[in-house]
């Protein structure tokens, strides 16, 4: 585990632009290219699974800026091209509890390294969804199914 989590402490020392030290960076699954069009260029488990947890849960809102580069890596020529991005809308319990959208963050970092508009009312959320974290990345997408219609 990194120093990101200094809870955890691997005490690796990093370089200013490291996401993580190299035995955690190794960890990291890359999506085949034609499965990551939703925007998920890793596998969101062991410490990228931490890493968005903490984000999400954890109010370590300090941790968009890294995942946002980390996302930024991966960008295909294809998502270059985009005219804007459009977050997912959180739960309003989730919202009113975090007192954050992990996703409008992440696209606002994101667009802003890509010069793109970002779209935060064009999905609109139809009722409440599971909790992602107990969820496989299958289960994620079934559990996403007929949640949102656009605006």
């Amino acid at each position: 585990m990194c120093r990101l989590f200094l809870w955890l402490a691997c005490d690796a020392l990093l370089s200013v632009r490291a996401f993580f030290c190299p035995p955690c960076t190794w960890s990291l699954k890359p999506i085949v290219q034609q499965d990551a069009h939703y925007g998920a260029p890793f596998v969101c488990e062991g410490v990228l699974a931490l890493a968005i947890y903490s984000m999400k849960c954890g109010w370590r809102s300090d941790l968009i800026s890294l995942l946002a580069r980390l996302m930024m890596r991966e960008v295909t020529e294809v998502h270059r091209c985009a005219d804007l991005i459009v977050p997912v809308p959180s739960d309003p319990v989730r919202l009113v509890t975090r007192g954050f959208n992990p996703a409008t963050l992440l696209a606002r970092s994101v667009g802003q390294a890509l010069s793109l508009k970002i779209a935060s009312y064009v999905l609109v959320r139809l009722h409440p969804t599971l909790d992602q974290v107990s969820l496989n990345r299958k289960g994620r997408s079934m559990n996403m199914i007929d949640g949102f219609t656009l605006q």
